[in-house]
């Protein structure tokens, strides 16, 4: 498997679904780690634990979102390897909403109330910033039933937006909750695989079609435009600001952490972690892009 670099990250830069089938799947999930404690003042009115509920609870509707569009994709694989992996991407998908949810009640919240709180800190947001999105590939779908549309959107607006996103939240929580920093951990290794098959699927399609081209560019066109038009980069400040102020009351946890290379997390600043997150974004993208066969550049 080829790889490239992000924020001095490797990520999978090619894989085909036959890589990926359900016996390898199942293989993976066996070395899943155990979970972690949750630190004492995290139970309590911290700054952290509001931005980790408002944080989870908004990855946890995402998931949720991506769990049900995903068997759009299902439904129309044109052969046993794509049905296969993207079968796996559902349950993955599905996992990761629970491991959200969970790991929300590890904060003290209540079985019963645990839906009541994730739309208490995320509902509105999500309607903001993810509806739009889900309305957008659902019609589409619907519209064309074409495989290779639903595709580019899962890997260029759902996938290429939430491996950065979540690689960020890995390396913020990493010393402060070692459990959250595995969930992002967990998610991120899931996020970037899917991206890497989803490329290569789009990528194989465009060799062997292409005249598909440049419909398959009206949908990268369009879907940025979409992606461009939500508040992203506002809800993540607002996140990072909650953050912010829960990481100088723990700076002893913080300590010499380096949130990416050369950069200590405890020295940046809400807006410097909002742009990274969105630079990683651009870039992961752009990357993706290039080696489907899509870039503008």
């Amino acid at each position: 498997m080829q790889h490239y670099t992000v924020g001095g990250q490797d990520h999978i830069a090619e894989a085909g679904p036959e890589e990926h089938d359900l016996d390898r799947w199942t293989s993976a999930l066996a070395g899943i780690e155990t979970k972690l404690p949750t630190p004492e003042y995290l139970l309590g009115e911290d700054p952290l634990r509001h931005a980790l509920l408002a944080e989870f609870a908004f990855q946890a509707i995402a998931e949720d979102k991506a769990t049900r569009a995903i068997t759009a994709l299902v439904a129309e694989a044109p052969d046993s390897e794509t049905l296969e992996f993207y079968a796996s991407q559902l349950v993955d998908e599905a996992r990761h909403r629970r491991m959200y949810r969970e790991h929300i009640r590890d904060l003290g919240v209540p079985a019963e109330q645990l839906d009541q709180v994730i739309n208490q800190y995320a509902e509105a947001t999500a309607e903001l910033v993810l509806a739009p999105i889900e309305r957008y590939g659902l019609e589409m779908m619907a519209q064309h039933q074409d495989f290779y549309r639903g595709v580019l959107v899962v890997t260029v607006l759902v996938e290429g937006v939430v491996a950065p996103i979540t690689e960020l939240s890995e390396r913020k929580w990493r010393p402060l909750d070692p459990e959250a920093g595995r969930i992002q951990r967990v998610a991120n290794r899931d996020e970037t695989r899917h991206l890497a098959v989803g490329g290569t699927i789009i990528h194989r399609y465009l060799k062997d079609n292409p005249d598909k081209r440049e419909g398959l560019l009206d949908v990268v066109h369009a879907g940025r435009e979409l992606w461009d038009s939500v508040p992203m980069e506002g809800l993540q400040l607002m996140m990072e600001q909650v953050f912010q102020q829960g990481m100088e009351l723990h700076r002893d946890l913080v300590g010499g952490h380096e949130i990416w290379p050369g950069r200590r997390m405890i020295d940046t600043t809400p807006e410097e972690r909002t742009a990274m997150a969105s630079r990683w974004v651009r870039q992961i993208q752009e990357e993706r892009l290039e080696y489907m066969m899509l870039s503008d550049r």
